[in-house]
This record gives C-alpha cells, structure tokens and sequence, in this order.
C-alpha cells in the first residue's frame, strides 16, 4: 500500500467517525435529544453494552491464542504507563512558573490528572476500522480476522483501564464543585466494574471447554451469546453519537487553555508514536516479540491512535467532560495526518 492510499485510509476512517460525531452534535443542537436522555444512554452504554461486546468477543478466546498473542495485553499495560508518565511530565512542565516565558496554565491548576489520563488512554478500537484497507494493500500482515483477534486481545485491558484508573484520574481534577463522597476504592471499583466482569467472565468462558459448549450457536445458551453480540455490535455507533453529543458543548472549555490542548495533542500524537517505536525496536533486539507480522504491527499501531473517545464517558461533571471534549476534538482533527505518516513507518518497520 503506498502512502497516498495509506493517508487516505487513515483519513477516511477518522472522517467516518467525524460524521457519526456530527451526528449526535446534530441531535443536541436540534433539541432532538437533551442532556437528561445523554446522560441515561451513556449509563446504558457502560453499564449493559459495552460489558456484552467484551463478553461476547472474549468468550471466543482460545489457549493457542492466548499463548501467541500474550504480548498484546502486556503492550496494552506499557502504552498506559509510558502515556501516563508523559502526561505527567507534561502536567509538570505546564504547571512550573517559567518566569518571561509563560507561567502556570489553567488546565495544569484543575485538569492535571486529565492531563495524565488523555496522555495515557487511546483509542484502541479505531486501529480495527482501518484494518481491511491496510490488509488489503500489505496481504503479508495476515488475516483480517487475526487482526481482529490482535486489536480486541489489546484493548481489554485499556477498556478496563479506563473505567477505573482514567475515570478515578478524571474524578481527581477540580473542574466541578460537586464532588462525590463515599467512592469506593480503585482496586473495589475495578473488581466490581461491569465492564472488568464482563471481560473476565467471557475470558473464563472462552477458556472452559465445558462452559464455552454451552454458548455455541445451536447449544442450549447460544440465544444469549447472539443477543450480547447484537447488542455489543451497536454500543460502539451509539458511543460514538454519544461522544457527539458531548462535543456540542463546544470545541473550547473556559476551564482548560489553548496552549494546554495543543501540548497535549502534540505529546499524545507526536512523541508518544516515537517512544512507543523505540520500545518496541527495543523488544525486537531482546528477542521478546513474536515473529508475528500482525502483532508487531498492531503494538506499532496502537501507539499512534489519539486519545480513547470514551474519555468524555467517563468524566464526572459538565466542566470536566467539557474540558475532555475540547481535547478529543483538535486530537481527532490532526489525527487523520499523524496516523497515516506512523501508519506508513510502522508497516515499512514490519514488513521490511
């Protein structure tokens, strides 16, 4: 695939995505939808949706594959930590007094630990929508269902990740004046969220002979694993419509700053491409990624993905999901170019 048709794949895809976005912006400006049916929507996505997408994509998991895509989920959790210590580089370097050359920025006061969760969480699934195009031009990647197996593999954990570590980094920020008491802890809340449960009982499933006969087409619970892949398949267009309708709110926040903004797109897009290929040009050396041209690659590729659109989901008060929206938006407007460049080095890193 040469690199025009790279970029344009890159390009169509986040367009694609725009005008689903648009469309739930479209349905707040109309009045066609208000902020009482968003907010119940996003507890349905999040509490019954997205837990029968996981369960129902990781009941399908094998041993062989578990055991050939083990890295996926281990790269899941060293993209978080190396997004979430920049971010909190970055947080530091905005919040230090630098005299003539700029003092401390609004976002860095009240959003520091926004800062760290944009910079650690991205958008895991998107690499799966520009797979067939990719595949189609570089057939030597694999399959396009292996590349399935490879994206879901790696975004579990940060589903789960950003449900509990993103959203107690969100609730951590001073944007809202109402503040909820009585959270329970990190570790309570990820052993209760649905979303965790449902990846690991799909997990168990999948990896239970016995129980996994009893969810096949045909056996005697199969009805209920179509019903959750019905059902899963739509939470992803309605996240996103959902997205759109947070974004209505307007492409600025009073409550985070410009220059903020455009340093933490530059670090999420630009820098952390960069140091997510080191690593793994590093692992390479060391012998420690299987020679498996498609798991290499989606490691490489879900490096270069901008900020995970649930984020808006999962910040806790009006101004703090404003402030999230005015980040995802630049990140998504500049997106299409970054990926399609890292796109272009990450399969020439692979396949050469």
């Amino acid at each position: 695939m040469g690199f025009v048709q790279v970029l344009w794949a890159a390009i169509s895809t986040v367009l694609s995505t725009a005008g689903v976005i648009g469309m739930g912006a479209a349905l707040i400006r109309r009045g066609w939808v208000g902020p009482a049916a968003v907010k119940e929507w996003s507890k349905t996505v999040t509490g019954f949706m997205l837990p029968c997408f996981l369960f129902s994509n990781m009941s399908s998991t094998t041993l062989d594959q578990l055991q050939a895509g083990w890295v996926l989920p281990v790269f899941c959790v060293v993209h978080i930590m190396i997004g979430m210590l920049l971010g909190t580089v970055t947080s530091m370097l905005l919040r230090a007094d630098w005299g003539s050359l700029g003092s401390p920025t609004t976002a860095a006061r009240s959003f520091s630990g926004g800062i760290v969760a944009m910079s650690g969480f991205g958008n895991a699934s998107l690499g799966l929508s520009m797979m067939p195009a990719i595949i189609a031009g570089n057939p030597a990647l694999g399959t396009k269902e292996h590349a399935a197996f490879c994206v879901t593999l790696y975004a579990v954990l940060n589903k789960v990740g950003i449900w509990s570590v993103a959203a107690e980094l969100l609730s951590s920020c001073k944007l809202d004046e109402e503040k909820r008491l009585g959270q329970p802890s990190i570790v309570v809340k990820m052993l209760t969220e649905p979303v965790n449960v449902a990846a690991a009982a799909g997990l168990a499933v999948g990896l239970t002979p016995p129980l996994k006969a009893l969810f096949v087409s045909g056996a005697p619970l199969g009805w209920a694993m179509n019903s959750c892949k019905t059902v899963g398949t739509a939470c992803f267009p309605l996240m996103t419509l959902l997205l759109g309708c947070n974004l209505a709110q307007g492409t600025s926040s009073d409550r985070v700053d410009m220059p903020s903004v455009g340093v933490v797109t530059i670090v999420r897009l630009v820098v952390f491409p960069f140091v997510c290929l080191g690593v793994s040009r590093f692992c390479m050396a060391k012998g420690w990624l299987p020679d498996d041209p498609m798991i290499q690659f989606v490691i490489l590729l879900e490096g270069c993905v901008p900020t995970a659109m649930t984020m808006g989901m999962a910040a806790p008060g009006p101004n703090t999901q404003k402030a999230v929206s005015a980040m995802l938006f630049w990140q998504y407007i500049f997106s299409g170019f970054t990926m399609a460049v890292f796109i272009a080095i990450f399969l020439d890193e692979v396949l050469s």
